[in-house]
């Protein structure tokens, strides 16, 4: 138990040390350390090989490494903005669906690219509340979204089917809308004026963008059993869907540098 221990410390710290300069350097050299003081070489040599050449795993991550290119197509092409401009809600459900909106699209810094959103939709609301409905809403979502990266890899990891796992974590994720609800949204009264038309349009294609990729992947897994592959088509229709109907030229090479795939695969 203390080695155990004791490795889990000293991968922790390593991961933290190395993050700072590649997180996916770090994560793999935290990995490693893990196995090097709590497994034997040999095991650990051939998880290293399974993980690396495992085709469902290799997929995994070519799929976790589009998610982030998705969400940086939909910002540049506008389609985020145009989502957000044409929902018509109340500044109590508004400024909790932009800040969730913005987490289902994992990207570097996501907290600074929803924080301009709730700081438009949001106004008269103090900034200290517009802040703590950023932080709860951006992540809670996630508990139940099926393109989490994080969820993905877990249920794969534990062998359990994703949406099974998202069913035992639903009770959980009620309490928290509860209490988000309760503590933060019902403090924000009053309605957004916004200045533009609405457009059915800019409301359908960006939710359509986002949906597919869920729908897919449960169709896919449920009738062809494909794993994995389900999940890498689906998040790739989507981002083909993403670019196919943007009206502003993308620059397909910046994004990819700016949103660093490499790191969440």
């Amino acid at each position: 138990m203390l080695l155990t221990w004791t490795g889990f410390v000293v991968s922790l710290a390593a991961i933290l040390v190395i993050s700072r300069k590649n997180l996916a350097v770090g994560l793999i050299s935290g990995g490693v350390v893990l196995g090097l003081i709590v497994l034997p070489f040999d095991v650990l040599w051939g998880r290293i090989v399974y993980t690396f050449t495992d085709p469902e795993i290799i997929m995994l991550a070519l799929a976790m490494g589009v998610i982030p290119v998705l969400g940086g197509v939909m910002l540049d092409s506008g389609q985020v903005d145009s989502l957000v401009s044409n929902v018509r809600l109340r500044k109590r459900y508004l400024l909790p669906f932009s800040a969730a909106l913005m987490g289902l699209l994992p990207m570097p810094g996501g907290a600074l690219l929803s924080a301009p959103i709730l700081q438009k939709g949001g106004e008269g609301v103090p900034d200290d509340l517009k802040a703590v409905i950023n932080n709860w809403f951006r992540h809670l979502f996630l508990l139940v979204y099926p393109l989490n990266s994080a969820l993905i890899v877990l249920s794969q990891i534990a062998g359990l089917d994703m949406y099974r796992a998202i069913l035992y974590v639903l009770p959980g994720f009620a309490v928290a809308l509860a209490l988000g609800y309760l503590f933060f949204l019902r403090r924000v009264h009053g309605s957004h004026h916004h200045t533009e038309d609405f457009s059915w349009g800019g409301l359908l294609l960006p939710f359509s963008i986002i949906l597919v990729a869920p729908m897919l992947d449960f169709t896919l897994k449920r009738t062809l059993s494909l794993g994995a592959a389900a999940t890498l088509i689906a998040v790739s229709m989507s981002l083909i869907l993403a670019v196919s109907v943007s009206r502003n030229r993308l620059e397909l090479k910046a994004i990819v540098r700016r949103m660093k795939p490499w790191n969440f695969a």
